[in-house]
């Protein structure tokens, strides 16, 4: 009001002072100044506030501006300071629009080029997919000649806050080199080997398009060439809907591992059951997967140039085992040893595959190695009834029982000549299926002993796998022959690839879905990998 009275004067006199008109400028300044500092200081700043932890399609779309103003940024991740890496680890940064961790080495350092494993916990279990590619790099690119990059893409079915684990299970990533000898090769201590600190957490907002589905950044192909796949399943281990999550109250998942000293406490009969060592216990502990093995859920990953579109597949399998059922009475041959057997269990015993239920029997060939799998195998009544093969021969090749590792290169003279042997005598109407090897968990003799004792860390069956998947592209160029394709399954079992109780076999919940999921592609019912 008194400034108002004030100009009103001001207009009406003549007779104003400069001075009056300098006293007005200086109480219109205070109070331009007054006016900045409060909304600085004193007013509440406004949140990003995300989307709730569980998406549905009714949830009102994001400004797609702020959206892309949030995605743009890029977090800083902190090193953890006591870990094995500490000192060649450059940095760590989330980038949120690429849905990618991208980790920076010294290319001096201990380990410039190191085998990584990431893992988010929250909403969802997810493992983080890893790569150096060249495409990847672009994307990431940097002029600097003194460090390496590392880039771990996710994809996630919710937004929300998600605690995040990276781990070094080797110095050197080797899973790709077929001339490295391993057998003398260190895992990282697991006491040290996480590069993050503990309780890190990122903000993952998902960006959809107008129809409501969840958009992601694709990971590039190798060659700008090569065509992007139409249509893949993945899949996620969700939160149980209980009330930690209806509060966002998760809890980190870290990696679970067995200290030396600590072989064979599962085991009712050693003298340490009831009380096990104190430094036994937590990092044994099987409580940290509780509230992710009750529910699998799958999803189809569409692409298109740019992006990957993820939506639930809510039809497949939906009716459990009921929904596998044969056109015609088919035998499928399970070949391999005793994760073989797991499986067999899970179809049979938990799913009651059988041939008055699903038109389908199930038989069990054991066979350790690829030599086990020769001719007279082959030739045998049991093998002659397999109209279709489930087959995975890779834990033995690399275990403690030979007392030394089958290497990448003799690994992969053996796996192509059976595959030559199979296709040599068996039928070409005979459908081969050879699937992933699963990963074992850093138990005593793979993460206590250096050297290690046994060789089934994630780095030796990424190069078996690899090894695998490349003699089945070889083996589908021949005609007239048995067909032999590769089907991975590390997005069902990976995530949950330490939470084995016996420290050797998958989890019971993970076999389950798995085994119904390659049921399902043996009969057809999804695509190869």
């Amino acid at each position: 009001m008194a400034m108002k009275i004030q100009s009103k004067n001001a207009r009406s006199s003549s007779t104003a002072t400069p001075r009056s008109n300098r006293g007005t400028l200086v109480l219109c300044l205070l109070m331009i100044i007054c006016s900045i500092v409060m909304r600085i200081f004193i007013m509440p700043k406004k949140h990003n506030v995300g989307l709730p932890s569980i998406y549905n399609s009714n949830e009102k779309m994001l400004n797609h501006h702020q959206a892309e103003n949030q995605a743009s940024l890029a977090d800083t991740i902190s090193i953890n300071p006591s870990g094995t890496m500490a000192n060649d680890t450059v940095s760590i940064v989330h980038h949120a629009r690429d849905s990618a961790i991208v980790v920076t080495m010294r290319a001096d350092g201990r380990c410039p080029n190191p085998y990584l494993m990431g893992r988010l916990s929250g909403p969802a279990l997810v493992l983080l997919e890893w790569s150096n590619t060249e495409d990847d790099n672009q994307a990431f690119s940097t002029t600097s000649t003194t460090t390496n990059t590392k880039i771990g893409r996710y994809q996630v079915p919710f937004s929300g806050t998600y605690f995040l684990e990276i781990i070094a299970i080797m110095c050197q990533d080797f899973s790709r080199d077929r001339s490295f000898h391993f057998r003398r090769t260190c895992v990282e201590a697991p006491i040290n080997h996480r590069l993050t600190k503990s309780n890190v957490k990122i903000q993952i907002q998902i960006e959809a398009d107008k129809t409501g589905t969840p958009l992601y950044s694709a990971t590039k192909s190798s060659s700008p060439s090569s065509p992007l796949p139409f249509k893949k399943l993945t899949g996620f281990w969700l939160h149980q809907q209980d009330e930690r999550a209806a509060n966002n109250d998760y809890a980190a998942v870290y990696t679970r591992f067995q200290p030396r000293g600590c072989l064979r406490l599962d085991d009712p009969t050693h003298e340490h059951f009831e009380m096990p060592p104190t430094h036994c216990i937590e990092p044994t502990d099987l409580n940290r997967f509780e509230p992710y093995t009750s529910t699998f859920r799958y999803y189809t990953k569409e692409y298109d140039k740019t992006r990957t579109l993820l939506s639930p597949a809510t039809t497949f399998l939906a009716g459990g085992a009921k929904d596998l059922k044969a056109a015609n009475p088919t035998t499928i041959c399970l070949v391999g040893y005793s994760h073989s057997r797991t499986l067999l269990a899970s179809m049979t015993q938990y799913h009651n595959i059988s041939r008055s239920n699903n038109n389908i029997h199930i038989e069990w060939i054991r066979a350790k190695s690829p030599r086990d799998v020769n001719n007279k195998t082959i030739t045998t009544e049991i093998m002659g009834a397999c109209d279709k093969i489930i087959l995975a021969v890779g834990q033995w090749p690399a275990s403690f029982s030979g007392g030394k590792p089958d290497s990448f290169e003799v690994f992969d003279t053996q796996i192509r000549r059976m595959f030559a042997r199979l296709q040599s005598h068996l039928s070409p109407q005979v459908d081969i299926v050879a699937r992933s090897i699963h990963y074992n968990p850093l138990n005593e003799r793979i993460g206590g002993y250096c050297p290690p004792k046994d060789w089934r860390s994630p780095t030796v069956l990424d190069g078996y796998n690899d090894i695998i998947q490349q003699a089945c592209i070889d083996a589908a160029k021949k005609t007239a022959v048995a067909t032999i394709r590769y089907v991975d399954t590390n997005f069902i079992v990976g995530p949950l690839w330490d939470a084995s109780s016996d420290w050797g076999h998958v989890c019971n919940q993970a076999s389950h879905v798995e085994a119904l999921y390659l049921l399902a592609a043996t009969l057809g019912r999804v695509a190869s990998s």
